[in-house]
């Protein structure tokens, strides 16, 4: 019997979107307890999770349910981060985010977090992971010269007006003028679309 895979989403993609994708258990960010329920051979896919240290999901929660049997995937955000920490103990990592954390030698959780709305899941900033992907041709120096120029703004600061001002001042005017806004937060949406449709395929 197929078993329904269970999906914590929050504001990296819109709910309706991603349930035209996939058919899942749908559920808000993964916090503490969360993998514990958790039933054996059940397909997990983590995009959005509670960073705060009170309430996020242990690692060795994580363990405990790949132990079990319960297949874990991550991408986007917190899943991506999960699955950099985890994935030689079986979190399969999906998209572009997972893949730059990855190779990154720094803070990985300063470069997706953001500000939202819990009842509507509406991002208030910009997550640093999107400005830096959304260059896509600035060198891995330049990508780094970057992401510490932006990290210096406080989480709550990293509004559009600031993170745009931030950027005119350290890329090419050109190349920001090629970069809309939205596409910064686009770099999130498009890996939880693609970790969506890799559970489907499952």
């Amino acid at each position: 019997m197929h078993m329904q895979p269970t999906v914590f989403l929050g504001p990296s993609l819109p709910l309706d979107e991603a349930r035209e994708i996939l058919d899942a258990n749908y559920q808000p960010p993964l916090r503490a307890g969360d993998l514990e329920r958790m039933n054996t051979g059940t397909s997990v896919g983590v995009i959005d999770g509670i960073l705060d240290p009170h309430c996020r999901l242990p690692i060795e929660e994580a363990r405990q349910a790949l132990s079990r049997g319960v297949r874990v995937f991550g991408a986007a955000s917190t899943g991506a981060l999960l699955a950099v920490e985890l994935e030689g103990e079986g979190v399969v990592g999906v998209g572009r985010v997972f893949a730059f954390l990855q190779d990154y030698v720094g803070d990985r959780e300063d470069l997706i977090k953001i500000v939202y709305h819990d009842h509507d899941n509406i991002s208030l900033t910009i997550p640093l992971i999107g400005a830096a992907l959304a260059l896509g041709d600035l060198s891995p120096k330049q990508t780094r010269t970057l992401i510490k120029d932006l990290s210096g703004l406080p989480l709550c600061k990293r509004t559009a007006s600031a993170i745009e001002s931030r950027m005119r001042s350290a890329t090419e005017q050109e190349r920001w003028n090629a970069v809309p806004i939205a596409a910064m937060f686009d770099v999130k949406a498009d890996d939880a679309r693609q970790l969506l449709r890799h559970l489907s395929n499952l």
